[in-house]
């Protein structure tokens, strides 16, 4: 093995290391939430809804990061660029929780945004079913917001949500220099926070399947990657919540 794979095996294992470390946070919440699961209180179902968002997003994260650490171990550099998506998607997650740490400031407008969020899985799966059940899970809650959603799936949209103010905004808005250094605090001294939408801005690109950006053999992909795992785990973890 020659150095320059040792020192990406390296940087895999201490991945694996934050992925653990999520885990653990992810547990920690489930148990919490098990707790009230059978209450209807109002406040409950408030922050049963959170939760559910905090923790799938938590396994997600876990999981692609998992993932990601361990095809990053692998000889075979030329099959890194297709990577480098999923390092977009770990961004997602963390610019969602940057959203509704600094742009809700209580647990009511969470709880709001992250239950459009699921809605918007109903309707993009067509489900009146689901879209009812989640409503219905969240009855209480709701009658104490005095807020009510169409009430069918046929009307609910992400327009919709956009103008009640409950939608996610584009990572543009929420991946910055200033939201960065202010909700992960020590992220500043490991990786410029300014280039991160940039990075970002590049990933999607590829996404879209931009022919011009494949040529078919590797370039810095595995680096690329390598580093923006380790300041992803960084960035999730620092993060105030």
């Amino acid at each position: 093995m020659n150095a320059e794979n040792e020192i990406f095996l390296s940087q895999a294992t201490l991945i694996k290391q934050g992925a653990s470390l999520l885990d653990s946070r992810a547990n920690a919440i489930e148990l919490i939430a098990k707790q009230r699961v059978h209450s209807q209180k109002a406040t409950e179902e408030r922050c049963n809804t959170i939760d559910i968002f905090t923790v799938r997003s938590i396994r997600l994260f876990r999981d692609t990061l998992t993932y990601l650490s361990k095809e990053m171990s692998r000889n075979e550099v030329e099959n890194h660029f297709f990577l480098l998506p999923h390092v977009r998607t770990l961004l997602d997650i963390y610019a969602r929780f940057l959203y509704l740490q600094i742009n809700c400031p209580n647990e009511s407008r969470q709880a709001l945004v992250c239950l459009s969020y699921q809605l918007l899985l109903s309707k993009t799966l067509n489900s009146e079913p689901m879209y009812q059940e989640i409503l219905a899970l969240n009855k209480n809650f709701l009658n104490t917001e005095t807020f009510s959603y169409p009430d069918s799936v046929r009307d609910f949209s992400f327009g919709w949500t956009v103008k009640k103010g409950l939608a996610f905004p584009n990572r543009e808005e929420l991946l910055t220099e200033e939201n960065i250094k202010g909700s992960s605090v020590y992220s500043a001294d490991v990786f410029g926070a300014k280039k991160t939408y940039d990075i970002y801005s590049y990933f999607s690109e590829l996404i879209h399947g931009n022919p011009y950006y494949y040529l078919g053999k590797p370039h810095n992909e595995r680096f690329l990657g390598g580093c923006n795992l380790c300041i992803n785990v960084i960035f999730l973890i620092g993060i105030n919540r």
